[in-house]
C-alpha cells in the first residue's frame, strides 16, 4: 500500500513537473562552458518562505535527475550541493564528459512555479590530426599542397603562417583552410609554414613543415666585374651564389685551375654561399680573366671578372668655368696601381653642333713615389676668349691604356689673363736642367756628342728634323737638318788663334713637343732685327768678322748650344742677346751657337 503510494505521489510529481517543464523553453538559458574532463557546478537558489520547505527538483531535458534530493539517475559524476530549506539547490557534475552538454533546469514548484535554466556545454581543445611530418621538397616549376586537418569543440579556425610571417598572396586556401595550395613553386616559396588551429579552449595546436623547393645555382654578388690592380699587391675577389642543393664553388684563371699561390675560402651567410680568393702578392701571371662558377644537380652558373694592370680612368677635379681667357688648367686624378708613363690629351673648339679638328698632345706623367692617389694639373694656352672646348683624356702604363674621359670647359671673356712676367733683354738668366721625362735635345761640338741644350725659360724636346743654316764671316758656310735630336759637327772658324763664334739659325720648324710648368710663362717670344750684312754697332761683329744674321719678317726664339775647342764640353747658360749682336766669348775660348725656332706659334708650341 505504501509503495503504492509512494508510486502515485512520484507519477504525479512527473506528471506536474512534465506540465511545469514545458514552458520552461521559452526562458533565457545561462551558458556555461567547461573543458572535457573539468569539473562543473551550476548553481541555483530561491528565495523562501519561513516555515515552508521548497519543493525543488532538476532536470536534463528532457530527462529529470533529482525531485528535492531524491536522485533519478545512476550516474556517479553527478551530485547535489544543496540547502533546501535555505532555498539553495546545486547541481555538480564532476569529470564532464561530451555527453554532459545539454539544457540544465533547476525548478522550485511551490507557488508560482520559478525555474532557472543552463545551457553546458563541455568543450574539447583543438588537435591537428593529419599534417607532413617530414619535409617536403619540391622542384621550381612544382605544385605544392599542404594539409592541415583539424577537430575540436567548437570547431577550430585554421590560419598559416610562412617564416613568422603572413603567407604570400599567391597562395591558395581551402574554404575551411586546412588546405594550402602553391601551384608552381619558386625558390622564395622554400621556408618553414606553420598551420595553428585554435578555437578558444586550453591552447592552440601547432605544427610546422619545412618546405625545400630546389633550384639551379645563381650568382648574386661579385664584388667588382673590373678590378684594377699592379703587380706585387694583394688581390681579393669574392663571388656569392645561391641554389638548392647547395652549389660547388670552383674558380678559374685563363680557364684553368687556380694557382696553389691563392687562398679559397668559403662561408654560409643567410643560405647564400660567399667565396672568396686572395693572394697576397700579385704576380704579372696573375693578371686576366678569373671565372667563378657554381654548379648543383639542376644546373650551372658563372660570372667572370677580369683584373688588369692598365690605369683606371682619371678623375677630371678642374672647375668647367675657366677664370682665364687664353688659357686653362685641367687637374685630375686617378689611383695608381702600376706606373703611369704618360697622359694622352686631345682637345678642340666646339660650336654648338660644330666641332673644331682634334689637337693631340702627349704629358709626361709625374708620380708620387708610394702613393695610390696620384694628382697632376696641365696648363693648355692659346685658347680663345669665350670659347667651349672639349677634352679627350687617357693615362697609359706598361700594361696599356684607360678608357677615354671627355671634359667640357669654357673659357672666361677677353682679356682676364694670368699676369707673367717679362724676361729682360739685357739679363743674363740660368736656367734649370729639366725636371721632366722629356729627352732634352742633344747635340755635338769639337767632336764631343750629346751635350744638353736649354732654352731660355722651359724645356723643349725636338721630335723631327730642323732645318739649319751654320753662318761665320758674315755668310752662309753650311745647312742641314738636325736630325736624331743631334746638331751636326761644327768646325768653327779661326782668328789669330782664337775660337771664332759660328751661328747656326733653325731655319724652318718641324714639330716641338711641350714640356711641364705650363702654367707659367712658357717660351719669351722676341722680334728680332733685320739681318745685318756688316758689323753696324759696338759688338755687333766677332773676332774674324762673323756677324749675325737673322731671317727676315721672322720671329725667334733664342737658344743657347755650348761647345769648346777643347774635349771637355760643359752646358751653358742661355744668355738672352739684343737683336743683331753676338756675345763676345773670344776670352773665355768658349764659342756660343744661337738656335731659333722660326715662326712657331704658342699654340702649335702646346698642342704638337
Amino acid at each position: 500500500m505504501g509503495k503504492g503510494l509512494l508510486w502515485r505521489f512520484t507519477v504525479g510529481s512527473m506528471v506536474l513537473l512534465g506540465s511545469i517543464l514545458s514552458t520552461l523553453a521559452e526562458s533565457p538559458a545561462q551558458e556555461v562552458a567547461v573543458e572535457l574532463g573539468d569539473d562543473v557546478q551550476l548553481n541555483c537558489s530561491f528565495p523562501v518562505t519561513e516555515g515552508v520547505i521548497p519543493s525543488l527538483n532538476w532536470q536534463k531535458q528532457p530527462k529529470i535527475i533529482y525531485v528535492k534530493e531524491i536522485a533519478v539517475h545512476t550516474d556517479s559524476r553527478i551530485s547535489l550541493a544543496a540547502d533546501i530549506p535555505n532555498g539553495v539547490y546545486n547541481l555538480v557534475i564532476s569529470g564532464t564528459q561530451l555527453s554532459d552538454s545539454g539544457t540544465y533546469a533547476c525548478v522550485n514548484q511551490e507557488g508560482d512555479a520559478e525555474e532557472k535554466l543552463f545551457s553546458l556545454k563541455v568543450q574539447l581543445r583543438p588537435t591537428i590530426e593529419h599534417f607532413p611530418e617530414a619535409p617536403v621538397t619540391k622542384v621550381v616549376g612544382d605544385g605544392i599542397s599542404l594539409a592541415c586537418n583539424a577537430s575540436g569543440i567548437p570547431s577550430p579556425t585554421i590560419t598559416w603562417r610562412k617564416g613568422g610571417t603572413t603567407i604570400p598572396s599567391h597562395v591558395i586556401f581551402s574554404q575551411d583552410g586546412q588546405i594550402l595550395t602553391i601551384e608552381e613553386a619558386t625558390e622564395t616559396d622554400s621556408g618553414s609554414y606553420e598551420c595553428t588551429a585554435a578555437n578558444g579552449v586550453g591552447f592552440p595546436a601547432v605544427k610546422t613543415v619545412i618546405v625545400n623547393v630546389q633550384f639551379p645555382p645563381e650568382i648574386v654578388f661579385i664584388n667588382k666585374s673590373q678590378v684594377h690592380t699592379g703587380t706585387t699587391r694583394p688581390l681579393l675577389l669574392q663571388c656569392g651564389t645561391k641554389g638548392s642543393p647547395v652549389p660547388e664553388i670552383k674558380w678559374h684563371l685563363h680557364g684553368e685551375s687556380i694557382p696553389t699561390h691563392f687562398q679559397v675560402d668559403t662561408a654560409n651567410v643567410n643560405q647564400q654561399y660567399l667565396s672568396t680568393l686572395r693572394v697576397e702578392s700579385l704576380r704579372g701571371t696573375d693578371l686576366g680573366e678569373y671565372k667563378c662558377t657554381a654548379k648543383n644537380a639542376l644546373g650551372e652558373a658563372e660570372a667572370i671578372v677580369i683584373v688588369t694592370g692598365e690605369p683606371e680612368n682619371v678623375t677630371i677635379t678642374s672647375n668647367p668655368e675657366g677664370p682665364f681667357s687664353n688659357e686653362f688648367t685641367l687637374t685630375w686624378t686617378i689611383k695608381e696601381y702600376e706606373p703611369t708613363i704618360e697622359y694622352k690629351l686631345k682637345l678642340r673648339t666646339v660650336n654648338g653642333t660644330e666641332a673644331g679638328p682634334w689637337v693631340n698632345s702627349s704629358i709626361p706623367a709625374k708620380s708620387e713615389e708610394g702613393s695610390i692617389e696620384q694628382q697632376q694639373s696641365f696648363t693648355l694656352e692659346g685658347l680663345e676668349p669665350l670659347m667651349v672646348y672639349q677634352v679627350e683624356l687617357v693615362a697609359r702604363n706598361k700594361f696599356g691604356e684607360s678608357g677615354v674621359v671627355e671634359f667640357t670647359f669654357k673659357t672666361a671673356e677677353a682679356g682676364k689673363v694670368r699676369p707673367s712676367t717679362t724676361m729682360s733683354t739685357t739679363t743674363t738668366t740660368t736656367m734649370p736642367p729639366p725636371t721632366t721625362t722629356t729627352e732634352m735635345l742633344q747635340g755635338s761640338g769639337s767632336g764631343k756628342e750629346d751635350t744638353n741644350l736649354y732654352s731660355n725659360s722651359t724645356n723643349i724636346t725636338v721630335q723631327s728634323s730642323w732645318e739649319y743654316e751654320l753662318w761665320g764671316s758674315g755668310e752662309v758656310e753650311a745647312s742641314g737638318e738636325i736630325d736624331n735630336m743631334t746638331l751636326p759637327e761644327i768646325s768653327s772658324g779661326e782668328a789669330e788663334g782664337d775660337t771664332v763664334p759660328t751661328l747656326v739659325y733653325v731655319k724652318e720648324f718641324a714639330e716641338v713637343a711641350n714640356t711641364t710648368n705650363m702654367g707659367e710663362e712658357i717660351i719669351p717670344v722676341t722680334k728680332l732685327e733685320e739681318p745685318n750684312s756688316t758689323a753696324s754697332e759696338p759688338g755687333a761683329s766677332t773676332p774674324g768678322g762673323a756677324t749675325k744674321m737673322t731671317p727676315e719678317g721672322t720671329t725667334m726664339v733664342p737658344l743657347t748650344y755650348g761647345f769648346s775647342s777643347t774635349e771637355d764640353i760643359q752646358n751653358t747658360t742661355a744668355t738672352p742677346k739684343e737683336p743683331g749682336k753676338v756675345r763676345d766669348v773670344a776670352s773665355s775660348k768658349i764659342a756660343s751657337i744661337s738656335i731659333t725656332i722660326v715662326t712657331v706659334t704658342l699654340a702649335t708650341l702646346l698642342f704638337s
